[in-house]
């Protein structure tokens, strides 16, 4: 079972790389696209959304997000998309909307090959969200100092644990 519908606002920390630690508000606006035909839509759609351009944005930008039902996560829409980006023009947000599902099985891989590809196939959640314009990146860092002895020519083998804010 998926769960197709989900609190932007309450489940904000789940979301995919891109969007870690980004998320600072959902604009309380959600909605759905769902394709009518069991075969999905067979290209990408255009979604165009309004956002209150008159906020104090900061360093924040409107972004439009989904939840993928399978990975249990926010997306970028633009992560889905075929050109990449989103285009904002006061108060307007425009992303072209690719695949927003993943494939769940080895075998439905291998019958999607030979098929068209379907680039919305089930209902898809998406909101217009407030997310922090730099994309979050710290360094790793080594929790411990190590220290190594060793006679010459011999091997050294060395497992080096690492953390990160991200946890990447």
């Amino acid at each position: 079972y998926h769960e197709y519908i989900k609190d932007p606002e309450s489940t904000k920390l789940s979301s995919s790389r891109l969007l870690t630690k980004r998320i600072h508000s959902w604009l309380g606006m959600s909605f759905f696209i769902s394709p009518l035909s069991p075969d999905g839509i067979k290209g990408p759609i255009q979604v165009k959304t309004k956002y209150e351009a008159s906020l104090d944005w900061g360093e924040d930008i409107p972004e439009l997000v989904y939840w993928n039902a399978v990975q249990r996560k926010w997306y970028l829409a633009s992560e889905s998309s075929c050109s990449g980006n989103s285009t904002r023009d006061s108060g307007s947000l425009s992303v072209m909307v690719c695949r927003t599902w993943d494939k769940e099985t080895e075998e439905e891989e291998k019958s999607k090959r030979a098929a068209p590809e379907t680039y919305l196939s089930q209902p898809t959640q998406f909101a217009v969200v407030k997310v922090d314009s730099k994309f979050q990146n710290t360094a790793p860092m080594i929790p411990r100092r190590l220290h190594f002895a060793m006679k010459e020519d011999d091997v050294l083998t060395v497992q080096l644990d690492y953390v990160d804010e991200e946890d990447d």
